[in-house]
């Protein structure tokens, strides 16, 4: 197997020679995975902060953060890790590949 691009915005550091498929005259293409921790609707308030708070504090471990690095994964920066941002985030995301989706006839099964 032969990787031809990232499909980032920009190169990923452990892949620093292979070229962004934008690079590549492929248009401005940004198909980066993301996760993110979902409670259900209507978790308390306090809960929700305890867990982002605590779920930040991790990821900016050295720890976890080499261990991100280590296998290509782009830490957000800490305003891109709050409830606020997610719950802005979750429906552009949705908004933004729908078409695309519908387009290709996918379905599930």
């Amino acid at each position: 197997m032969k990787a031809l691009a990232t499909l980032g915005p920009s190169r990923v550091p452990v892949f620093a020679d292979l070229p962004t498929a934008q690079e590549q005259g492929l248009g401005e293409l940004d198909c980066n995975a993301w996760a993110a921790l979902v409670l259900p609707k209507g978790a308390p308030d306090a809960v929700i902060q305890k867990l982002a708070k605590a779920t930040s504090e991790a990821v900016d471990s050295a720890t976890v953060r080499e261990r991100f690095e280590a296998v290509g994964v782009t830490v957000p920066p800490p305003e891109r890790r709050t409830p606020n941002f997610l719950a802005k985030y979750i429906p552009s995301e949705i908004e933004r590949w729908a078409a695309p989706i519908k387009a290709s006839g996918v379905s599930v099964d």
